[in-house]
This record gives C-alpha cells, sequence and structure tokens, in this order.
C-alpha cells in the first residue's frame, strides 16, 4: 500500500520485501536517493541490513529513513538520516522525505 501511496505522490519507488532482497537490490546498479527502511522485515532484519550497509563503502553514505512500530535501542543504532514511529500520519512521511531528498521527489 505505501508504494501506491508513494507513486501517487511523484516519487519512484522499488520495493523489497525482506533483508536479503534490500542488500541484493543495493547491489546492483545505481543507488538509490534514500532507503525507507522498518526493522521488522523476514531473512535480516533491518538492524542487520543497516549495519552491513554501513560496513559497505558503496552504501556507508546512503541515506535511510527507518520507519518501524519496532523498539528502537538508539545506543546500538547504525547511523540513520530519520526515524519515525509507525503509525504515521503520511504527511509526516511525505515532510520527512522532502527534507532527507532536498524537495526534490
Amino acid at each position: 500500500g505505501l508504494q501506491q501511496v508513494l507513486k501517487r505522490e511523484g516519487y519512484e519507488v522499488e520495493l523489497a520485501h525482506d533483508g536479503l532482497s534490500v542488500l541484493k537490490m543495493l547491489g546492483e546498479g545505481d543507488l538509490p536517493d534514500l532507503v525507507l527502511l522498518d526493522l521488522a522485515m523476514p531473512e535480516l532484519d533491518g538492524e542487520e541490513v543497516l549495519r552491513r550497509m554501513r560496513a559497505d563503502p558503496r552504501l556507508r553514505e546512503l541515506p535511510v529513513l527507518l520507519a518501524t512500530a519496532s523498539a528502537i535501542d538508539l545506543d546500538t543504532m547504525p547511523r540513520v538520516a530519520g526515524f519515525l514511529r509507525k503509525p504515521y500520519p503520511r504527511e509526516v512521511l511525505f515532510a520527512m522525505l522532502d527534507t532527507l531528498l532536498e524537495g526534490g521527489s
């Protein structure tokens, strides 16, 4: 559902349903401008995906917006560009995306 909402707002969206797919997509071709990531995913959770991204020189600086209903331990969480706690209003998501993408979609 979120993919369609974002597309209607003019964002280009690629979807991955699990952590391994996220890393595979990021390892192929051009990098996206931003990754919107949930902590609760099958295969690899979002925290492990973040750890692997931050350990990879190619992905280290890629902005990540963490949007999750899961509890977040800021002391152990790898660096992200922003956090959203589910459920969140769409307007808050769009504002955060605009800020992180510097007004572009």
